[in-house]
Formats: C-alpha cells, sequence, structure tokens
C-alpha cells in the first residue's frame, strides 16, 4: 500500500539499502515512516532548530540535521527526493577519506559523515532520505589541534547551525528546474552568518551528543549574504574572506528524529 512517496514499504527498504544501511537499519526507517503517514504527522518543509540530546560525558560529538529539502529554493530550482537519494548515495560510496565535511566552506576537514548513531539512551539516528527530504548525521574530529577543539567548542555552544551541499546538476525533469539527479560536489557545516555567495543554500542542523544541556532552542534561516564591490587590485585571499564574511561569527544562541 502507498505511504509517504513510496509505493510500499518493499520500495522504500530497497532505496534505504542503496543508501547503505543493512536490512534491520531500512525496516526501522521505513517503519517509522509509514507510522508518520498512516498517522498523518508529516514533515513540514521549516527549520528543526537545534537540539542537545546527549550527556556531557560521551566520546563522540555528533551532529544531525536536514542537509536537503524537496522544496523550490532561492533560485526557483527543486531537488526532488529521487535526485537526493541518488546524490546520497554516490556521496556514501566514495572511499571514506572522500566522504569528509568541511567547515564553513573551508578546505579543513571537520566532521565525518555517519549512516547511524545511537546516543546515550539507546535512540537510534539514520543518515537516510524522508519524504521532507536528507537527513545528515556527521561525527566531528577530535584531536588536539587548536581549530579542531576551537570548532567543537562552537558545535557545543549552537554556533554551527546547517549544512550547506554543493552539487552538479545531472538529469533533469519534465522542467528546467526540476533536478531528478544529482552529485554532491561538497558537503559542508557552517556557522551563524558564514555562507558561500555564490551557493547560499543552507539547512540547520541539530546536536545529538556531547552536551550537558538537554535542552531545545529553535534557529532561524541563514541569511543570503549581500553584494560586495572587490577591486582586483592588490587583494589577499585574507581580505577577501573578510570582506565576504567568511572569518565572521554572530553569536546566537526539539525535536528528534531518526
Amino acid at each position: 500500500m502507498p505511504f509517504a512517496r513510496f509505493e510500499d514499504i518493499n520500495c522504500c527498504i530497497a532505496e534505504q539499502k542503496g543508501l547503505g544501511h543493512d536490512e534491520e537499519s531500512a525496516v526501522n526507517i521505513c517503519t517509522e515512516i509509514k507510522d508518520r503517514a498512516d498517522k498523518g504527522i508529516l514533515y513540514k518543509a521549516d527549520p528543526i532548530g537545534l537540539a542537545i540530546l546527549s550527556k556531557a560525558d560521551e566520546p563522540d560529538l555528533v551532529v544531525g540535521g536536514f542537509a536537503s529539502y524537496e522544496i523550490v529554493d532561492d533560485e526557483g530550482d527543486i531537488i526532488t527526493t529521487q535526485a537526493q537519494v541518488k546524490g546520497l548515495q554516490k556521496f556514501f560510496a566514495q572511499a571514506p577519506e572522500w566522504q569528509s565535511i568541511t567547515i564553513n566552506h573551508k578546505e579543513f576537514k571537520l566532521a565525518q559523515p555517519q549512516l547511524s548513531y545511537v546516543d546515550s539512551t539507546g535512540k537510534t539516528f539514520y543518515s537516510h532520505v524522508n519524504e521532507k527530504g536528507t537527513y545528515l548525521i556527521s561525527k566531528i574530529r577530535n584531536d588536539k589541534l587548536k581549530t579542531t577543539q576551537f570548532y567543537r567548542e562552537q558545535v557545543k555552544k549552537g554556533n554551527i547551525t546547517g549544512y550547506s551541499i554543493t552539487g552538479l546538476p545531472l538529469e533533469k525533469g519534465e522542467t528546467s528546474k526540476t533536478i531528478t539527479d544529482i552529485e554532491y560536489h561538497a558537503i559542508t557545516l557552517c556557522e551563524k552568518g558564514v555562507m558561500k555567495a555564490v551557493n547560499p543554500k543552507t539547512r540547520e542542523v541539530s546536536v545529538i551528543s556531547k552536551s550537558g544541556n538537554t535542552t531545545a532552542t529553535k534557529v532561524t534561516k541563514q541569511e543570503t549574504p549581500q553584494h560586495h564591490t572587490v577591486t582586483p587590485f592588490k587583494v589577499t585571499a585574507e581580505v577577501l574572506l573578510e570582506k565576504y564574511g567568511f572569518t565572521k561569527t554572530r553569536k546566537e544562541k526539539d525535536h528528534s528524529f531518526l
């Protein structure tokens, strides 16, 4: 019987297994989606905000949130869930060293995507595509580099607020604005107020581990950066980064999911 965007539960299970989930995980994901559909509890395309769900003494720092929705973006394009599944499949099919997630569209590799994560209460979260869009889990790196420790603190303070995906459309649907297949070039985590000027499409994330605070606070949507005129003479990379806001942050202080 059809539910959500699937013809039946077997189609849903096959899709999730295609993303890399085992049989048990795929069944769990699809059972949850079907249960929501049967109850009429379908997701709306709005930010899920910032949630802190786990204890401070957990060894891993893990974030999760929607990286893409099936809604019309600021440029009039719509990345269908069909395309999102294909994009996520290609992303997870890469060798682990190429699956990294950066910070603020820079080269620094801050996180590694995870197919699943079990928090301290035993609840399991899964990276997958549901009727709303792409939910992605990332584990933040943990080493002695000062840069790493700085960004880990930003995550725990709630200053890392969204994912931003850059991709290459491979196939269009009935209109040139409908994308049915895509290849993700890069996925990055962003601080509030820090966005890539040429692709300002950032989605909010939830912190699902490593925090002593279990309260939930909603965050607002990222802002589109203003256009600037830059002189082409004697301009350093640092000046450009500063000019476009890549080195600036604005501090701003649940919703559980699969």
